[in-house]
């Protein structure tokens, strides 16, 4: 027999509510977040239902931590989407009111129902989470990254707009260098070639790019920017440029061990091996849509967001299914982005995908819906060769 229990979690603690059978689902009183906390509200609900040979907890997505902390307490442990534990309320009865205590009755009569328990929680092999812990990183720090480089453009844009223009690329070490000896106009107020090529030797700034770049320094003037403003303004420009090369630095790192820890997947040559696919989507390949197990076709696909769901029922009198597709909310966020830049890649670089994508727009499908078709029919290629192992 087992005891189920219903979790409805916060970020500091959970409210719970335990059933055995087919008994009213009491409340119980919950448990913070440490392994010792948890074990002692399993040990209580062992407590409550002697009879119960084993613990079920049913908890919604949303915080890992949770379905850990119960998982090494001894519990089976079951992940619910939480619009799936909505639409089950919404079966139980007509009231639309919500609270803790609603919610864990929820979970734990979910629990009850074999028909509506997902598969059963499993902590992530070492590799993967090592992988779902970089695929994090990486994506917050490639966002801080951008957001750094748009905060400095907007900074020189308030007094050298064109000299902006000239820097394709402020992340680069001989724009850094230009920056940071002369971050303001008032900074290169009587400058002469000669010295500008002397403050570039050696930075690796192309001859075209100094071209371009010394142009907009001649065009530049600012006579109403004062040496004390000028100074304000060269501590920001300081500031937002030690920002821009810790985020490139992270980036780097990120990179490199995203790097290493993929290299020991056996499948990440055959992934990198088709064309448009390099090291990070290989790394969300393997992340999201792969991991250690190839299965049924279309698994990736669904994992990764590229196949899509169908809301409706039935078909009309000429044979066409009522209803609507819809794009698979439920992948991961980074899961789907990494499917709209593989479909994006194929459709340049492959001929059939280049096809697909043309019938697809020709028939009225969106660009993010043509790239999503074409990501599906990859994956299910991809599934096949990891299969095949060639």
């Amino acid at each position: 027999m087992e005891a189920y229990v219903g979790v409805d979690w916060s970020a500091t603690q959970v409210v719970c509510a335990t059933a055995v059978g087919e008994s009213r689902v009491r409340g119980i009183q919950g448990a913070s977040p440490t392994l010792e906390n948890v074990r002692d509200l399993i040990r209580r609900v062992r407590d409550r239902h002697p009879e119960a040979t084993e613990v079920v907890v049913i908890v919604e997505d949303g915080a890992p931590v949770w379905a850990n902390l119960f998982h090494a307490a001894g519990a089976r442990v079951y992940v619910v989407d939480p619009k799936q534990a909505r639409k089950f309320s919404d079966s139980l009865c007509s009231s639309g009111a919500k609270d803790d205590k609603r919610d864990c009755v929820t979970l734990a009569e979910l629990g009850r129902s074999p028909a509506h328990r997902p598969a059963q929680f499993r902590p992530d092999e070492p590799i993967v989470a090592q992988l779902h812990v970089l695929g994090a990183a990486d994506c917050e720090a490639s966002r801080e990254f951008v957001r750094c480089q748009q905060q400095l453009r907007a900074v020189l844009r308030q007094y050298m707009p064109v000299v902006d223009q000239a820097l394709k690329d402020v992340t680069s070490r001989w724009v850094i260098k230009f920056l940071r000896t002369f971050p303001t106009p008032a900074h290169f107020r009587g400058l002469d070639r000669v010295t500008f090529e002397e403050v570039l030797r050696g930075s690796g700034a192309h001859r075209v790019s100094r071209d371009v770049l010394w142009a907009a320094i001649e065009q530049t003037q600012a006579p109403w920017l004062d040496s004390a403003t000028a100074d304000i303004y060269s501590a920001r420009i300081g500031g937002l440029l030690d920002r821009v090369e810790l985020m490139s630095t992270q980036v780097t790192r990120i990179a490199e061990l995203l790097n290493d820890t993929t290299a020991q997947f056996e499948g990440r040559a055959l992934l990198e091996s088709v064309d448009g696919i390099g090291p990070k989507l290989a790394a969300a390949l393997l992340q999201y849509g792969f991991g250690s197990e190839v299965d049924h076709r279309d698994q990736a696909g669904i994992r990764m967001g590229a196949c899509p769901v169908f809301k409706g029922s039935g078909t009309t009198t000429r044979g066409v299914a009522k209803g609507h597709a819809s794009m698979r909310r439920a992948a991961h966020p980074r899961a789907r982005r990494a499917t709209y830049l593989i479909g994006r890649l194929a459709q340049q670089r492959l001929r059939w995908a280049a096809a697909m994508y043309a019938h697809g727009r020709a028939h009225g499908q969106n660009a993010a819906t043509a790239y999503r078709r074409i990501a599906r029919s990859l994956l299910r290629i991809l599934t096949a060769m990891l299969r095949a192992r060639h």
